[in-house]
């Protein structure tokens, strides 16, 4: 019996670092602001203690203040060398490249995923089975270690507890975890509902999410991470952004791409401010080509006035650091669940909407994928991998069972109900009229109604044009970057050309 228990105390002895140096770090890493200078760079950790990762001199070692509460953020601002830097972190050995001032980059982009009804319809998340494939295909493409970077732009599956999206990120792998990370809020990220108005004392208000995903901001000025100013519990006004804008709002250099992020819910007089600052960072740093980056591609659903994406990018243009890049100023956003060039002129395409990726909208046919940009080899390019679309065959039916049932009802039931309440009074020719009348208009309903109907409930049902396993395939054999064969080219522009354009 002794030697048993000294086998079993081998065994446990011999397993469990094993299993210690197998499992996933909850890592988080963002490149500093850029007023900070280049080789600063914050390297987080979501942990369940304040003990967790003692190996690893966190300076700030705190718990998730007022949401998602069971969590304790690890995290310090690192100077780190160009190259590959590495780290120990609770026994882990992780490696950080940095990657040298005016390199090219590459990385990933999506906006608006989903993969859970829980709140909000997911209503192609199962068609397009998002959770699996949105993870087998992350872990696949940052095996390359050609990739730099992993950006979401808001409504980050829509979660209002913080339990879906820790059930996403225990499925991905170290390997895009210790990416440079680039994430905006959305309207769903404050009231899961989408809408201020049906805002409650459960939403997040981005508060949860910016401790889960920590950017390095402008609230990280003055030594601290965030701004903790606004209680939400305190305040209680459920229909209002109930935290601080300068939360989410970054800039900085990467390679040769400047980044500039920030939140549409916040108040357009103090975001300003700020933007004259981030312009004279990339007047000075002069990057390749900026992409601004944020969540609103148009005011309302709590996207205040003169906020969205585009009127954001107007804005720049109208500030002297930034308007001498000219088109040299990109954008990205989402909120539309689409996947198109956005904007574009004679001189070039430079807005790029990325909403698409479970979530279905009246706007276009459901789409799944995601960008991917390289701005390597003095060329500045961005790609769209289509990796599900489904089809319009649910739309054509529900249209069609729409309007022929509104065309009943309106024209022998309120057309009916609407004769008989005139009787006699009424002649002939009136009630014809009146018949004919309601028949189109119910028949006009009934065509929306139906609309609706087939794209978030019939369509799902249909077989989606699918993609992933040859896109899959070459990511995992080779690298997104010799995969540009199977997308679409949205973006090829010379880091030459680009400069006559200053």
């Amino acid at each position: 019996m002794a030697h048993m228990a000294w086998g079993a105390w081998l065994v446990v002895a011999l397993v469990l670092p094993v299993i210690a140096q197998n499992r996933s770090l909850e890592l988080r890493v963002a490149k500093a602001l850029g007023s900070k200078g280049y080789d600063k760079v914050r390297v987080s950790m979501i942990a369940q203690s304040h003990e967790d990762a003692a190996d690893f001199p966190f300076e700030y070692r705190e718990a998730f203040q007022y949401r998602w509460t069971e969590n304790v953020l690890l995290s310090s601002v690192l100077t780190l060398t160009p190259g590959p830097n590495t780290l120990t972190i609770d026994g882990q050995e992780v490696v950080i490249d940095l990657p040298a001032e005016d390199r090219g980059i590459r990385g990933v982009f999506w906006a608006d995923p989903c993969f859970s009804s829980r709140y909000v319809n997911c209503a192609f998340g199962q068609t397009f089975q998002t959770l699996e494939r949105s993870t087998r295909m992350l872990n696949a493409a940052f095996e390359d270690d050609s990739l730099d970077l992993f950006g979401v732009l808001g409504d980050n599956f829509y979660d209002q507890s913080g339990e879906l999206t820790q059930e996403f990120f225990s499925r991905v792998s170290l390997n895009v975890k210790r990416r440079f990370w680039l994430m905006v809020n959305g309207n769903h990220d404050n009231w899961v509902c989408g809408f201020p108005f049906c805002g409650s004392s459960s939403d997040d208000f981005g508060i949860g999410q910016m401790q889960y995903y920590p950017m390095d901001t402008v609230a990280s000025k003055n030594d601290r991470i965030f701004s903790f100013d606004i209680d939400p519990d305190r305040n209680k006004q459920w229909n209002q952004f109930l935290n601080n804008g300068t939360n989410f709002l970054f800039y900085h250099k990467l390679g040769n791409v400047g980044f500039l992020g920030y939140t549409g819910a916040a108040d357009f007089a103090e975001t300003l401010p700020h933007l004259h600052a981030a312009c004279e960072y990339f007047a000075v740093s002069q990057p390749e080509v900026i992409f601004l980056l944020g969540h609103w591609n148009n005011e309302g659903l709590g996207c205040s006035q003169g906020m969205s994406v585009p009127e954001i990018h107007s804005t720049l243009m109208q500030i002297p650091g930034c308007s001498a890049f000219g088109r040299r100023v990109k954008y990205m956003d989402g909120h539309e669940h689409c996947n198109y060039v956005q904007a574009k002129d004679e001189q070039s395409a430079y807005g790029f909407m990325i909403g698409g990726h479970g979530m279905a909208d009246a706007m276009c046919a459901p789409q799944y994928g995601f960008a991917y940009l390289d701005t390597t080899g003095d060329r500045i390019r961005l790609y769209y991998f289509e990796v599900g679309r489904s089809g319009v065959w649910g739309i054509v039916v529900g249209a069609v069972l729409g309007v022929l049932l509104g065309a009943l009802l309106g024209f022998w039931g309120v057309g009916t109900a609407i004769s008989a309440m005139c009787r006699s009074r009424c002649t002939t020719s009136r009630k014809k009229r009146t018949f004919a009348a309601c028949g189109v208009a119910g028949a006009a309903l009934g065509g929306v109604a139906g609309y609706l109907l087939g794209m978030y409930f019939l369509n799902p049902i249909f077989p989606p044009q699918d993609r992933f396993d040859q896109i899959f395939g070459c990511a995992q054999a080779n690298g997104l970057h010799a995969c540009t064969h199977l997308a679409t080219l949205w973006l090829d522009e010379s880091t030459q050309l680009t400069r006559l354009w200053m």
